[in-house]
């Protein structure tokens, strides 16, 4: 947990180094929660960075980092899980509806993502890992409030139906955990603050 810390303050600090000195950029904080359909896999708090960048009065885009862990027991069986996800994502948003200080937003999003899966028994001490790479492909659409309580800051929501593609799974043939190789559809939503550097 310590080093996961460490890592994302680490990559905070590159992330203000890059934006700090271009015009019209914003840096800011996520959580997002996801919900699969995968039957093995409901619920996976994230937590993430994001750039974003105002290029033009219609559109602007979103460079996201996002890393998340859960770890879970399966009652019917002696084995539990832990699930580790690490995602690089692009958005490019069309403004639907734009106000003083408030915007709806609708974009596609397309994103590098890796899972880990570590599946160890609770009572026979074994453990098995296996890593999917995946490509995924969602339409968010997100809500922006500017400016709030006359300060940098701005709020971000949104909510983004994702179609996940594995592209290559290794270590799979080590375990009988195959529930997680195939392709998935993944509902985020998200939550966040971001400062305007501009």
């Amino acid at each position: 947990m310590k080093g996961q810390l460490c890592k994302i303050v680490l990559l905070l600090i590159v992330i203000l180094s890059i934006t700090s000195t271009i015009k019209g950029q914003s840096v800011g904080l996520s959580f997002v929660y996801k919900l699969s359909t995968d039957r093995d896999l409901k619920y996976t708090p994230c937590m993430g960075f994001y750039v974003m960048d105002d290029f033009s009065e219609k559109w602007d885009g979103f460079a996201t980092f996002i890393s998340g862990k859960s770890t879970f027991e399966d009652s019917k069986t002696d084995y539990s899980i832990t699930y580790k996800r690490t995602t690089i994502k692009v958005d490019l948003n069309y403004i639907l509806n734009q106000r003083e200080k408030n915007c709806t937003k609708l974009g596609l999003s397309l994103g590098w993502c890796r899972d880990n899966f570590t599946q160890s028994g609770i009572v026979s001490n074994w453990t098995s890992t296996f890593t999917n790479f995946g490509l995924g492909i969602g339409l968010p659409l997100s809500f922006q409030s500017k400016g709030i309580l006359n300060s940098p800051l701005q709020f971000n929501f949104s909510f983004t139906p994702t179609y996940l593609h594995i592209l290559k799974s290794k270590g799979i043939e080590n375990t009988n955990f195959m529930g997680n190789s195939k392709d998935a559809l993944y509902v985020d939503v998200s939550v966040g603050l971001a400062f305007m550097l501009k």
